[in-house]
């Protein structure tokens, strides 16, 4: 028989529970860095999955969340989201008819500074539904005047010199429920686009802002003249809108047009472009 005799057991040593935290920190470290990664959930996850899966990891809230909460969650970030303008059919988009609303939803003193809508079909609707990638998306970017300065602003001499104190307010336009992750040094969490987000920046100062004209030409009519000049009707194009009127591109054909201010065709390029519709 043996004379050893057992020791009592003693709880954790400071350096071993040290070493088990340390541990534990590294596995969330490395499991926020996958998160990382997947910074567009939307085509992986559904909304709810995603939620409920990382949210417990960086404290993030639930983003299923009506506009008002939306815009309160989010105002830090200068985030907001709602609905497609009057309940619109994602799979048949008008952006054109739905200008109105889209600067209603932005609010303010706003002129447009440019926007790009990719791809919208000849009938002038984009389908927010496609599967394909990249998908069919609407951004904007419109000058918000600010009715005063901002109470930090800068005197005169270190960039104040000028009165016109604006906010930089970006739109996207996109299928409804796609998923962001969002991530900055004090908060992470998932931001869910409802179809319309919108994006505030800080107040700048600048007299040279560019603000533009309302878009006037519709969509139908650009893309009715392109296909007189070579457009395949079937087909889907980017059309842009800036301080230089309009461009018509589908790039992958080889096929762009200038538009000026009025719709007029400026000039019309590419192997495709021709002042017949080609056979096809």
């Amino acid at each position: 028989m043996s004379n050893q005799t057992s020791r009592p057991r003693r709880g954790f040593r400071p350096a071993t529970v040290g070493c088990l935290i340390g541990a534990i920190v590294l596995a969330s470290l490395s499991v926020g860095a996958v998160v990382l990664i997947i910074q567009k959930t939307s085509d992986i996850f559904s909304s709810a999955s995603a939620v409920s899966t990382f949210a417990p990891i960086f404290g993030g809230s639930n983003p299923n969340v009506d506009a008002t909460t939306a815009a309160r969650q989010y105002a830090d970030y200068g985030l907001l989201t709602a609905p497609l303008p009057n309940n619109a059919d994602p799979a048949h988009f008008d952006t054109f008819a739905a200008y109105p609303q889209i600067v209603a939803f932005v609010g303010g003193d706003v002129a447009v500074h440019s926007m790009e809508i990719r791809y919208i079909r000849a009938d002038g609707t984009m389908d927010l539904d496609a599967t394909y990638s990249p998908a069919p998306t609407a951004k904007y970017e419109f000058i918000q005047t600010m009715a005063t300065p901002p109470t930090n602003n800068a005197p005169v001499g270190a960039g104040g010199g000028s009165s016109d104190w604006y906010q930089t307010v970006k739109v996207t336009i996109e299928h409804p429920g796609a998923t962001t992750h969002i991530k900055s040094s004090a908060n992470s969490f998932f931001f869910t686009n409802k179809g319309m987000e919108s994006e505030t920046s800080h107040p700048e100062n600048n007299e040279f802002a560019n603000r533009h004209p309302t878009p006037t030409c519709a969509f139908t009519k650009l893309w009715s003249d392109a296909i007189t000049k070579g457009a395949p009707r079937d087909g889907v194009a980017t059309i842009s809108y800036d301080g230089g009127g309009y461009s018509f591109s589908m790039g992958d054909i080889d096929f762009y047009m200038q538009f000026d201010m009025k719709c007029a065709i400026i000039s019309v390029e590419g192997a495709r472009a021709t002042s017949t519709p080609k056979p096809r």
